[in-house]
């Protein structure tokens, strides 16, 4: 297994448990999200844990599956990591409760299964080549 697969694999991991993280903020609401600004500031990191591990992943994985606005993710990272002073707490919050769950999912019910199958069959080449 090539060491670029490897970490596409655990940043893809990576992403799926940021997203569960965030997640957990939405819970208790707008209201007490925009009057926390610890959790304001929290979610932003997770953004920018994001963008990192999305930044991990092998640019083909990112061609083989489309079904995420990858550049756009990695581009929210660089803007909440440098331009946070701009963000507003309405989009966050969108992106918190919209978008955030619909990447947990993508990830988890297609990136992560396609990569784990791939790297079975790698397993399984590997032990048959020897």
């Amino acid at each position: 297994m090539s060491q670029d697969f490897s970490r596409s694999l655990d940043a893809a991991r990576s992403i799926l448990e940021t997203c569960d993280a965030l997640m957990v903020f939405s819970a208790a609401g707008y209201d007490a999200y925009s009057t926390d600004l610890r959790t304001q500031w929290a979610v932003e990191m997770g953004f920018i844990r994001l963008g990192e591990a999305v930044s991990r992943l092998h640019p083909e994985i990112h061609d083989r599956f489309p079904g995420l606005p990858w550049a756009d993710i990695i581009a929210m990272r660089n803007f909440t990591a440098h331009q946070y002073e701009d963000l507003s707490p309405r989009r966050v919050w969108r992106t918190l409760t919209h978008d955030v769950p619909a990447m947990r999912e993508y990830v988890r019910d297609t990136v992560l299964p396609a990569l784990e199958h791939d790297r079975e069959s790698a397993a399984d080449q590997e032990g048959a080549g020897s």
